[in-house]
């Protein structure tokens, strides 16, 4: 006959940590602006085994307390946790974030994310005012251009454009196509 269920879940929760050892984690600091004049600090932690994880925030090195803490699994059966606290604006900086977990020879100390600095929207504006640039300086240079009488690049304003495709357009008029295609000569 089979085990018991329960039995054979205690079972495996037992043989489980030894087939998989320990899976330290990897970490991150960022900020966000909280209420009032405050920044909330989330370190998390990700794909790490088993899930008894600690957090601490350094303030300048000296420890600042643990925050707020949660964790959950991943599907692969790794676990994730993070710990948010609430800091003064401006502040943020003077933060690190410190994990110890099993799979760690000593404490892991992360510095606050440089994203969490806002880098992309400075990016994103760096490119529109470089485009807005751009599109001024090639249009004061077409209105030079055209002011000084010489035509567009791409505009021919002469009328000498007779329309052929190909070099070589004024053909006689005996090398007219004369097929089904043609049209009629009017008078």
């Amino acid at each position: 006959m089979g085990m018991p269920l329960p039995w054979a879940l205690s079972l495996l929760l037992v043989l489980l940590p030894q087939t998989w050892g320990s899976e330290p984690p990897s970490m991150r600091l960022k900020a966000r602006p909280g209420n009032s004049g405050s920044s909330v600090l989330t370190c998390a932690a990700f794909s790490f085994y088993p899930p008894e994880l600690k957090f601490r925030f350094l303030r300048n090195g000296l420890a600042s307390g643990s925050g707020n803490c949660s964790t959950g699994p991943n599907g692969d059966g790794s676990f994730h946790a993070w710990s948010l606290l609430e800091v003064k604006r401006g502040d943020e900086h003077h933060y690190q974030c410190q994990v110890e977990h099993e799979g760690l020879a000593q404490p892991l100390t992360v510095d606050l994310d440089s994203s969490a600095r806002s880098s992309v929207p400075v990016v994103g504006i760096v490119l529109g005012l470089l485009l807005v640039v751009v599109a001024i300086a090639g249009g004061v240079l077409l209105w030079g251009r055209m002011r000084s009488g010489l035509p567009a690049p791409w505009l021919s304003l002469s009328g000498d454009d007779s329309g052929d495709l190909l070099p070589g357009g004024n053909l006689p008029p005996e090398a007219e196509p004369q097929g089904a295609n043609a049209f009629p000569a009017t008078s």
